[in-house]
């Protein structure tokens, strides 16, 4: 049992915050908490890697490096896994950044990776929640703007942040 009585957990329960320690505003993280991002996001981190020659990164190697701390920025981390798995020549951030960015959100003949990102709470939960905080939700994420954006209006929930 949480002793805190705002808590996610203690939020999504009714009747769970005394008077005394309601919450005012609740912040929410997009990745792995609103949006299910293994298979967009972390794939591609690995596509991005395989596709400078680094093909021995994996979605493990992925999931130890961010364990670590420190790798929110994913194009950072592809590039730091490329260098580390297959050190490239004249490779750069700015190519790194491009071909993840035409993984992840597609290119005119190719759809994106983003599109299999799916809601982790179902709508209902995060109305609740917005419900018992009074309007006062919202998102603090390393995710890009427009990405963040795009995931809520998919999702349309756009209007609860």
């Amino acid at each position: 049992s949480c002793c805190c009585s705002s808590c996610f957990s203690c939020l999504s329960k009714p009747n769970s915050m005394s008077e005394t320690s309601k919450a005012t505003t609740l912040l929410l993280d997009m990745d792995g908490v609103l949006a299910e991002v293994s298979k967009s996001y972390r794939a591609s981190i690995v596509q991005t890697c395989h596709a400078f020659g680094a093909t021995s990164v994996t979605t493990e190697t992925v999931g130890e490096w961010k364990a670590r701390g420190g790798c929110n920025n994913d194009w950072v981390l592809s590039l730091d896994l490329i260098k580390e798995h297959a050190p490239p020549e004249g490779v750069t951030l700015e190519k790194v950044t491009e071909t993840f960015e035409s993984i992840y959100q597609g290119t005119a003949t190719t759809p994106g990776l983003c599109a299999l990102e799916t809601l982790i709470p179902s709508k209902e939960t995060l109305e609740e929640l917005y419900k018992k905080c009074e309007g006062r939700m919202a998102i603090v994420t390393g995710r890009p703007r427009n990405d963040c954006d795009k995931f809520l209006k998919v999702h349309n929930i756009d209007h609860l942040f």
